[in-house]
Formats: C-alpha cells, structure tokens, sequence
C-alpha cells in the first residue's frame, strides 16, 4: 500500500505534459495530492510570468503558493492578495501567481503582461463552478487561447471540460469501496491543525497513537515526538494503534490503511473538504473540540471590532497620542498598541457566558435587488465559501444596490475574507462588517 497518491499517467497523459497540451487532472481536494501531476510539470524559466493558479478562495491562494514555493521548480511564486502589487510582481519577474477568478479578472484589466502565461492551472475547478464562477472561468479562459489548461477536479466537470479542454487525457484513480467503519471528523482551518491534533489527543487520551501529516507540519513540534506510543509522518510503519488522527483529507487508499490499523479514527478537515469525505464514508460523527479557544477568538474579535469602531468615527485622539508619543520613541508602535490593548481587556469586566457577544454581526455586501441577487443567492455564496453549518446564517436583507446577511460573530471574519472579492451574479462583490445601524426600508 502506499502512502502517497498515486493515479496511473498513460501514454496519452505523459504526451500531455510533455507537449503542454490541455489535460485534466482527477483527486481528492486536497493539496498534497497535487505532487503527482506538480511534480512531471516542466521546471520554469526565470525572469518571465509562464504559470497563472486560479484557486477558489485567498486562503487557497497562500497554501497552494507555499507548496509550489517549496517545490522550487515554478520559479518566484507570488500569491495575488493585492492588484496593485500583482502587477508590479508580474512585471518585475514572478514566474508564478496563484489567484482567485475575481482578482485575475482584476489583473487582466491592470496588467497586460499577465496574457504571456504559458500554463493556467485550475485547482478545484468543481468548487468554483459550485460558486457561479462559470462564466468568470470562461471569459479568463478566453483570453488565454494558446496556454495549456490542467483542470483540477474531484469529479469530472463535463460541461467545463468540454468547453475548455475537450478529448483531454484524464488521469484518475478507479472507484473504491465506501468506508464503513464510523469516522470523526472536525473542520479546522490550515493554520490550527496542529492546535486541532493537540485537542483530540486530551479528548480521547490515547494509549498509543499514528498521526498521518501528508504536508509534514509536525516535524518542529518536538513534544508530539516525546512518547515511544506515537508515530508521526506521511509514511507509517505496520504498528496498530488505539487511535490514528489524519490532518489533512486522505485519499480512499490512505483512509482505508488507517481503518485497519486504528480502533478509532479522526480527520481533521477544511470546510470546503466535508462533501468528499461523505462521499467516501458511510458514517460520519462529529467530534467536538473545546470551546475555550472559540471563546478566545470572540472575544479577540469584540476587541479588533471595538478598535476599528474608534478609529473609523473619526474619534478625537489627539492627546491620547501626545501622550504615547515617548513610547513611540522606544518601541514599536504595535507592541505599544498591544499592551494598551491588554490593560483595556483587563478592566474589563469578565463576559458572561450567556452575554458574551451580539447573537449575530451583519456583513455588507455590494450586491442588491438591481443586479437581481436573491437570498438563496447570498446564503449559498457563504455557505459553499466558509464551509459554515446553515444556522450560522440569520436574516438576509436584500436592498436596491447593496445586501445585509446576519452571521455568528466567531465566522464573520472568515465570511467577509472568502467573500471579499468574489464573483456572484456576474458581479465583484466587496465584503465587510457592517456598523453603521442601517434604517430599514
């Protein structure tokens, strides 16, 4: 059995590659199963832009941009979270950017150089298709007529392919048997992985345990390394263990491996990553991971909203700042608006369990009833975007040229960071909390 992904490329595949011509590339939706296809890419020549990513989201765009980094074969690789800044990077000798449909679209406008690329890869084209990006994906294809296309899919999109890359080789693994023992699961973003694993250890508290980290972001974590009980890495030995912790979305192979060497099993997955493991797994079950750093982060973001609400009414600061002017002198202006930020916290009195936060927090959307947006529009726009559950999204209210849509206070920022810059209904859309009380019509 191998720990890798491993799909067969046959004559015709191989032809593709190497004659860059289009193809299309079968895998679960996660990164590490790119190293296939990544991995048999030409290396690119430096100085000039040659790879154009799309990805659905900016999250998307840092991790991928990280694995084709450290890869060292696509050259100086930028992730496009700023237009301005893109451009001057694909002027000045990227050779790669991973980008979102909204902010390529951005770029073609801003930047002409940007139609020499050689190679556009599309990274789970089947969730931007999900996300209306149709005819955003068609009008950005349309201006690279003679690049290669790689169309990246968990299943095979068939009016897309045939659009934009049809009679390509395809190259994909055969259909496995579902998974029938019960499997945990939790939905975690990229960064709090290791934080996650941490977790569902002092939940379940393990005899013995394996950890498959496909991306290897366990090796400086020396304390996961103390116990002889417990074996970390992409390739696993032959021990079996009371407990096995995926932190990345395995393959069916992987996740079958795992099933017959663990009693109990959990995967630590995104939220855009949730509609494949059903699709594998019979029984699915939820683990609940503590609250206390939910807690945290709300209230972090009741501090940030506190802060941002000062700065943008304009509220007089002009002695406070005479004031902290010799601190300025000696420190850094952002560890002294740290610490402030931590004697403001410690006056305050502890929140209450029941009163923590405001039940919900509005997200402004520039999208409303002229560009014929409806509710079901803007709730599957964040569903399918964040990965929330349904009851995380509460009243919508859709006005003449803008929308209002009600979310809990612990998902608002990652609403607004998916959102921002997206495409629904043919449109850009800007995303951001909103505090201005607006009437009602």
């Amino acid at each position: 059995m191998s720990w890798e992904f491993d799909p067969e490329f046959g004559a015709a595949q191989k032809a593709a590659i190497t004659g860059e011509k289009n193809i299309v590339y079968i895998s679960p939706p996660a990164m590490w199963t790119l190293n296939p296809i990544l991995s048999r890419l030409p290396a690119s020549e430096s100085g000039s832009l040659e790879n154009l990513f799309l990805v659905p989201g900016i999250a998307d765009a840092l991790e991928l941009n990280a694995v084709l980094g450290n890869m060292g074969t696509f050259g100086a690789c930028h992730p496009v979270t700023g237009i301005a800044r893109a451009s001057r990077m694909a002027s000045d000798g990227a050779t790669t950017l991973v980008a979102t449909p909204g902010d390529t679209l951005a770029l073609l406008r801003a930047a002409a150089g940007i139609r020499d690329v050689k190679r556009v890869f599309l990274w789970s084209t089947d969730v931007m298709l999900q996300r209306d990006e149709s005819e955003t994906l068609d009008t950005i294809l349309a201006e690279f007529p003679n690049a290669q296309r790689i169309i990246h899919a968990t299943h095979i999109p068939t009016d897309f392919v045939e659009r934009h890359a049809r009679r390509a080789p395809v190259v994909q693994t055969e259909n496995a048997d579902r998974i029938t023992q019960q499997i945990r699961y939790a939905l975690v973003e990229e960064d709090r992985t290791v934080w996650a694993t941490r977790k569902c250890l002092d939940i379940v508290d393990p005899g013995t345990v394996i950890i498959w980290d496909p991306s290897e972001r366990f090796v400086s974590e020396s304390d996961f390394h103390l116990s002889d009980h417990t074996e970390i890495g992409k390739e696993l030995g032959g021990a079996d263990a009371d407990l096995a912790i995926a932190t990345d979305l395995p393959s069916v192979d992987v996740l079958t491996e795992l099933v017959t060497r663990a009693r109990d099993i959990i995967v630590l997955i995104r939220p855009r990553q949730l509609p494949f493991l059903q699709a594998i797994c019979g029984r699915l079950k939820p683990i609940k991971l503590p609250s206390d750093a939910d807690r945290a982060r709300d209230r972090a973001f009741q501090l940030r909203r506190v802060i941002r609400d000062k700065i943008e009414t304009n509220e007089e600061i002009s002695f406070t700042l005479g004031a902290l002017e010799p601190l300025f002198y000696d420190h850094d202006p952002a560890v002294v608006a740290a610490a402030l930020a931590n004697v403001a916290m410690e006056k305050q009195p502890a929140p209450s369990a029941v009163d923590e936060l405001p039940s919900w927090v509005k997200i402004f959307l520039t999208i409303g009833e002229k560009e014929k947006v409806t509710i079901r529009d803007v709730v599957g726009a964040i569903l399918n975007s964040t990965g929330i559950s349904r009851d995380s999204v509460g009243k919508v209210e859709i006005r003449d040229s803008f929308t209002l849509a009600e979310v809990r206070p612990v998902d608002a920022e990652r609403v607004v960071a998916e959102l921002n810059g997206s495409t629904l209904r043919d449109r850009r859309i800007t995303a951001r909390i909103d505090r201005k009380g607006r009437p009602a019509r």
